[in-house]
């Protein structure tokens, strides 16, 4: 029972991110599309995530927070 557990370990955390990729993707999309209905907010996003990740390297953080707050960003 034990090892059939530490077998599946890698599978789910293969699933998990691939999970994870497919939702940064759909956010992505949304937004995308969500920012081409207004010239004004055109991209937005995108420099709000820009701008994220160069003040988290400024700041000193690590590679993983960066890569949090630009996903949230």
């Amino acid at each position: 029972m034990g090892e059939q557990a530490i077998d599946r370990h890698p599978q789910r955390l293969t699933c998990f991110a691939r999970f994870r990729r497919l939702h940064l993707a759909n956010l992505k999309t949304l937004t995308s599309t969500l920012s081409a209905r207004d010239y004004y907010t055109l991209g937005h996003a995108a420099r709000v995530a820009a701008y994220m990740v160069l003040m988290g390297r400024e700041l000193g953080w690590t590679q993983e927070r960066v890569a949090e707050v630009q996903d949230a960003a």
